[in-house]
């Protein structure tokens, strides 16, 4: 990121001290913020629209961004954004805002302790990934995951059970048409994974996901008073059904096929169901979790 140079900087600064200023009430907030110089001189190539009718179009508008941008601009431009609202919030006490030169000195310096950390710890994180395990002989692993879109107010769920050897008894991809957060898509897939094991005959059942909160609020021996409560209650009880059965946390890296399943649900508004034969687009995730 190649910021500009001292002397266009000095050249500019008697209008960054009259333009910058945080106590001009009278300017609108993209004014304020986005089109000062100070601004304008670290984050060249951030600049929202200048008509943002709310909250949310901003929001939309920074994730359509964050998503368009390579990693050196993202991390850089999130570093000078916090340097910039810390240099503003200082101001409030001082007569003048902090020297842009100063800033983008200090934003660089920090970026690069940031990724010097980044690289120290790379390789303790790789060690960290969790990759589906299989389960204990006489055993079936249900893994269930939940999608969730909060503009379409839908969810999706993922199911796939597998034996002791991975080998593939079935899975599901479901679309749930009313769902009022995460968490219940979470639970509904749980649900309808207790449910498809005991169609298929199962008796030892290891239920697996993602979610520590549905994990959570399965194991305890409370009876659950949240709005989820009644389904929470009804999981619990197809689970006493069967002959054993454990509930368990997974991260996302072990918990895949569902997590894909639960996503292809969602954004197709289908139901889908594969019984022995997995479907073609899974079976080189599943045949890498049997490997592993």
């Amino acid at each position: 990121m190649n910021f500009p140079n001292v002397e266009s900087l000095e050249e500019a600064e008697s209008l960054a001290r009259a333009s910058c200023l945080v106590d001009d009430e009278d300017r609108r907030q993209h004014r304020k913020f986005w089109e000062c110089l100070r601004s304008r001189t670290l984050l060249p190539f951030l600049s929202p629209p200048r008509v943002l009718r709310s909250q949310s179009e901003f929001q939309t508008w920074f994730l359509d961004w964050l998503g368009g941008v390579d990693d050196k601009e993202l991390v850089v431009g999130m570093m000078a954004m916090y340097q910039l609202w810390l240099a503003r919030n200082e101001a409030r006490e001082v007569p003048m805002i902090e020297d842009p030169e100063e800033l983008a000195k200090r934003t660089v310096r920090l970026v690069e302790e940031w990724q010097a950390v980044q690289a120290t710890s790379s390789v303790s994180k790789q060690q960290t990934v969790e990759h589906w395990l299989p389960p204990a002989a006489g055993w079936y692993k249900c893994n269930a995951d939940g999608a969730f879109s909060q503009g379409d107010g839908h969810g999706g769920g993922g199911v796939v059970i597998r034996d002791h050897q991975g080998a593939f008894l079935a899975g599901e991809s479901l679309f749930f048409p009313l769902v009022s957060d995460p968490e219940r898509a979470e639970l509904l897939a749980c649900h309808r994974a207790v449910q498809l094991a005991r169609e298929k005959g199962v008796q030892k059942i290891q239920l697996e996901t993602d979610c520590q909160g549905a994990v959570s609020k399965l194991r305890s021996t409370e009876m659950d008073r949240s709005v989820h409560g009644p389904l929470v209650e009804d999981i619990k009880k197809l689970l006493e059904e069967f002959e054993e059965a454990s509930v368990n946390h997974v991260r996302r890296t072990g918990n895949m096929v569902a997590h894909k399943l639960a996503k292809l649900g969602c954004l197709n508004n289908v139901n889908s169901a594969w019984n022995v034969v997995p479907p073609g687009f899974l079976v080189t995730m599943l045949d890498s979790d049997a490997g592993d």
